[in-house]
């Protein structure tokens, strides 16, 4: 994978596409970023389970040149999330390797908000 030139989210899938620089995209589960949120409280207490609470991106926000914060329909909204890590999560996607408690569908169809980095 490259550069990330664009990003979307879909609300009806609850997902968010990496759209790269040589024209592939890559498409992570809203639960998928939820689960995977690096932040100090993620960090200590992390979130319920997906099928037990399942939280969808409301909303993203640049940080500076290089991240992301999302907005969770659970309220959360802490997490910075790099564009680098994103790309190791879709990375990690594309090759099944996340753990099987954060699989989730990887890819849905194209409405919601988009941003151009």
């Amino acid at each position: 994978m490259n550069t990330i030139s664009g990003i979307k989210v879909h609300a009806a899938s609850n997902s968010l596409e990496l759209i790269f620089a040589d024209g592939s995209s890559a498409t992570l589960d809203g639960g998928l970023l939820r689960r995977h949120c690096r932040c100090a409280e993620c960090r200590r207490h992390p979130p319920l389970p997906v099928s037990v609470s399942p939280a969808s991106i409301l909303d993203i926000e640049s940080i500076g040149l290089h991240g992301l914060r999302l907005h969770f329909s659970d309220g959360h909204a802490r997490g910075i999330y790099p564009l680098a890590y994103l790309i190791e999560l879709a990375e990690m996607a594309d090759h099944a390797a996340l753990p099987a408690h954060a699989a989730g569908p990887l890819a849905g169809p194209a409405t919601g908000h988009s941003s151009r980095l």
